[in-house]
């Protein structure tokens, strides 16, 4: 596995947080209501990021579970994705999440 630094990125760069089988998971708050939820139904932690459109839309999480994708979606169906757990997919492969 490669190691990198933070000067081997701009500022603008992106990358993609490998999950799942590292114990990492992602609670991605797609709904701006529910990021408000999590602030009070969520465990504290201290991993919080998001962008400014969505700050505080990304929790993360480490566990020894291995817990799979879950989308819940709203009223409207799958294109009213309310918040998802991203881990393992129902695949049972590792997935990612694009961090800043």
């Amino acid at each position: 596995m490669k190691t990198f630094a933070e000067a081997d990125f701009a500022d603008d760069d992106n990358v993609g947080a490998h999950l799942g089988r590292t114990g990492l998971y992602d609670v991605d708050l797609d709904d701006k209501a529910a990021a408000v939820a999590a602030d009070i139904l969520l465990p504290n932690t201290p991993r919080v990021s998001g962008r400014s459109s969505k700050p505080r839309s990304h929790r993360w999480f480490t566990s020894d579970d291995k817990i799979t994708h879950a989308h819940y979606f709203g009223l409207g169906g799958q294109n009213d994705t309310i918040v998802e757990l991203r881990g393992w997919s129902n695949k049972n492969t590792p997935e990612q999440t694009v961090v800043p």
